[in-house]
């Protein structure tokens, strides 16, 4: 019984020391951390043989990403390679480049290596949350709530090696820096990174500017740029670079015709879900299930228009709230609300979402649960971000291979379009509603960053928030 009463103490001391020696020594930290997440991998994935048969490998990374890289080294294409058939590489020349020093070692370290990472970036990411959104601190059921929501699809891809997760964890870290830290150049290129391993997050460009925040707008665009264009050009030279560009753009028309064609959809945007609904077609859900769903018989041109009109009509509105909302961007849950909104859109209005993307919902789900935690007035707004909470967990959990039968169905029929729906109405709903004291000080929760350099000046990040205040950035 006494090891049971003194446990929580323990621990809670354990968790003291922990957070103290990461802020005297963040690089000795995170190293361990990074050293320990990829030695375990790599153990695990070389399963005590020295055999590449008996390797295991991971999806995406091995099969796609890995093995574009290596064709680029070798001098050849990985766009319509026949080693890619049926697995294309979808992503700009600069994906398979940044992996070209990975093909130096096993399959098993380059993938320990990947994992070690992107863990340390997801981390990053994760507490650069409670920054952007102003608060002193977080509960822990605070980060429950907001993990139930996307856990599973972050798991996903770390499974896989997918790039969603480098993608998304890029954009919130460089986020962070524009928000919280008041570096737009240097956080607006990462985001411009993030746009160039995936195009999405190019889309920040028009919230920086629908806030009227300049300099990251430009940042993000001018990053892009570099990061697609310049860089990958000084290591492959300029013809071979424009030629595999070339080779990307052809590849990337044919699969956008194919994910908006006449008789198939695929993913879990709301553009697919209306479409999908309109007129008849077949539904490629993530589980490989086919099933017509359309309460309507338009031709596909006709649900296509429709489906379109909405997502233009859904962007325009929420842009127009963020004009709305003021200039600039400074910590707190309306700027919280306002990345959570640009993630679902991005999401929305895609012509293909598979499950894995779904874990830029921490976002939203963060600003819903820093809303039910971080507002002392009791009343519509606690309501309404637990019960978007409850639901986005609920169908998801529904829309899962842990429930094979119904996750098919639901699925096929937009079970996931609808968590996208939820938590996008519940925040609106709330961001549209007159802003409420927030318990917690922005300003106390300058000090601190999610990785190295933790320990920033106070006084100088006060002073500097306090420059802003106009919302200039």
């Amino acid at each position: 019984m006494s090891i049971l009463q003194h446990s929580p103490g323990r621990i809670a001391r354990v968790g003291r020391a922990v957070t103290r020696f990461r802020e005297r020594r963040p690089l000795v930290f995170w190293g361990a951390v990074f050293a320990f997440v990829a030695v375990s991998v790599s153990m695990y994935d070389f399963r005590g043989s020295s055999d590449p048969a008996k390797w295991h490998t991971r999806g995406d990374f091995a099969d796609i990403s890995l093995r574009a890289a290596r064709l680029l080294a070798a001098g050849e294409s990985p766009y319509g390679h026949p080693e890619l058939a049926g697995r294309d590489f979808r992503y700009f020349p600069l994906n398979a480049l940044l992996y070209v020093p990975l093909t130096l070692v096993p399959v098993p370290v380059a993938q320990g290596i990947w994992w070690g990472a992107n863990v340390v970036l997801l981390l990053w990411a994760l507490g650069a949350h409670r920054k952007i959104a102003g608060l002193d601190r977080a509960r822990a059921l605070l980060w429950t709530l907001a993990l139930a929501v996307s856990f599973r699809f972050m798991y996903d891809c770390l499974k896989l090696g997918q790039w969603n997760l480098p993608v998304y964890t890029l954009t919130a870290l460089g986020l962070w820096l524009v928000v919280a830290r008041r570096r737009p150049w240097l956080g607006g290129g990462l985001i411009g990174l993030a746009a160039g391993l995936k195009y999405m997050p190019i889309a920040f460009v028009i919230y920086f500017l629908a806030k009227r925040s300049w300099r990251p707008a430009a940042a993000v665009a001018l990053g892009a740029v570099f990061w697609v264009i310049v860089l990958p050009t000084v290591f492959l030279g300029w013809e071979r670079h424009a030629s595999l560009l070339k080779a990307f753009v052809h590849q990337g028309t044919a699969d956008v015709r194919r994910m908006t064609g006449n008789e198939t959809v695929v993913g879990n945007s709301l553009y697919t879900t209306i479409y999908a609904y309109l007129t008849p077609c077949v539904r490629h859900p993530s589980q490989g299930v086919n099933r017509q769903v359309n309460v309507a018989s338009l031709t596909p041109a006709a649900a296509r228009a429709v489906a379109y009109g909405v997502c233009v009509a859904l962007v325009a509105a929420t842009l127009v709230a963020f004009v709305r909302g003021g200039r600039g961007t400074t910590p707190g849950l309306r700027t919280a609300m306002e990345l959570g909104l640009m993630f679902l859109l991005l999401m929305m209005i895609s012509p293909e979402v598979r499950k894995a993307q779904l874990l830029t919902t921490f976002t939203p789900a963060f600003a819903l649960a820093a809303v039910y935690f971080g507002t002392k007035a009791r009343g519509a707004r606690r309501t309404v971000a637990l019960a978007a909470l409850l639901v986005a967990f609920a169908l998801v959990v529904v829309c899962s291979k842990t429930l094979p039968g119904v996750s098919a169905y639901t699925s096929s029929h937009g079970g996931l379009t609808l968590v996208l729906l939820v938590l996008y109405a519940a925040l609106m709903f709330l961001y549209l509603r007159p802003r409420e004291e927030v318990a917690a000080s922005p300003s106390s929760e300058l000090d601190a960053g999610p990785g190295p350099g933790w320990n920033a000046d106070r006084a100088g990040q006060a002073e500097s928030l306090a420059r802003s205040s106009g919302g200039s950035t």
